[in-house]
């Protein structure tokens, strides 16, 4: 039986992993690359957390909705 997948949680899960991999990446390099945009402009931040945090969760909704599309339901 397969189900269709919900989108919330795709967009939850794909959140998850982007912050897990921001955390990494920032934790890598000591943080030198996030302390030189906080201290930037706020457009410019806003962009880049949004660049950072919001690519994973995009891709995952389109994932799961490319899928329920294509998933026949079962009875």
């Amino acid at each position: 039986m397969k189900r269709k997948w919900s989108l919330w949680r795709a967009a939850l899960y794909g959140l998850i992993l982007a912050v897990i991999a921001f955390a990494i990446s920032n934790l890598a390099d000591g943080g030198k690359d996030l302390s030189v945009w906080l201290h930037s402009r706020p457009d410019l931040m806003m962009s880049y957390f949004s660049e950072r945090l919001l690519f994973a969760p995009t891709l995952f909704i389109v994932i799961a909705f490319i899928r329920n599309r294509f998933v026949k339901k079962s009875r």
